[in-house]
């Protein structure tokens, strides 16, 4: 499946965006994480594209999106999706979120209820246990972060992305991606990504379920049923043979779960 490019103004021209739309059915925006392919359009979101119209935006800073400025907290953040909502026509849609992409996610949901229809949230960012803290990905060098995203550093999926780098052109222009997407990600989740989401949650009524990569490195599972907790109702599965990349290294495993629980 080709999927369309959209390149969007928001909020009177503060803010541009692109983001990338297949298929058909109930709205679903994907926001993706910190460490995923930003704005990219991998299998996962071609099977999910067959039972929903996706929505696949750049976050914030990584990409062609303008305006990361103008973003100062979480509560901007938010800010922002809703506008992306507003100028996609979207009063609800369901949302799928990674690691700050649920983060985001998660705060939509809770500072406007009515926008979200069901919520998944995937290794999710906003919450912090000192018995398990997030991994320090912005002091790692690159290898040792490469080999921390996956359950198994040399399974298929990430030979296939370390593939992506093979030459020094394609490398260079990764790494400058990624230290800017780092740069702009870090005033949400740096120095710890507990921005007060805890204190939130409660406002949250859209049917959630919390997905967790059973050897993910960078967002410990424990994280799993401490959300879990704060979000009465919600439901808890763990993917086998996953880490933080969950959605890249089991991704008929995760399509399945989200499209039924989003189906049921």
């Amino acid at each position: 499946m080709v999927p369309e490019k959209l390149t969007l103004s928001l909020a009177g021209g503060r803010f541009s965006t692109s983001l990338l739309k297949a298929g058909s059915g109930e709205p679903l925006l994907y926001l993706h994480g910190a460490l995923g392919p930003a704005g990219g359009w991998s299998s996962f979101l071609d099977q999910l594209a067959n039972d929903f119209t996706v929505y696949a935006p750049w976050f914030p800073g990584y990409g062609e999106t303008q305006g990361i400025e103008y973003l100062e907290d979480t509560t901007d953040l938010a800010l922002y999706h809703m506008e992306l909502m507003d100028t996609l026509s979207l009063s609800s849609a369901h949302i799928v979120g990674h690691f700050i992409g649920a983060m985001a996610a998660a705060e939509v949901a809770a500072l406007d209820p009515h926008r979200v229809n069901k919520l998944v949230l995937a290794s999710a960012a906003g919450l912090w246990l000192d018995e398990a803290p997030v991994a320090d990905f912005f002091g790692m060098n690159p290898k040792d972060l490469s080999d921390a995203l996956w359950a198994d550093p040399d399974s298929p999926a990430a030979q296939e992305a370390r593939s992506q780098e093979e030459n020094d052109e394609t490398r260079a222009i990764l790494a400058l991606e990624r230290i800017s997407g780092l740069s702009a990600v870090g005033k949400f989740l740096w120095p710890i990504p507990d921005k007060g989401l805890k204190r939130r949650l409660y406002r949250v009524n859209a049917p959630t379920l919390i997905l967790w990569g059973a050897q993910d490195k960078i967002i410990s599972p424990a994280y799993a049923p401490a959300l879990q907790r704060l979000l009465p109702g919600s439901q808890v599965e763990t993917l086998e043979s996953a880490g933080h990349l969950l959605m890249l290294e089991q991704p008929v495993q995760f399509t399945e779960r989200v499209t039924a629980f989003l189906n049921a």
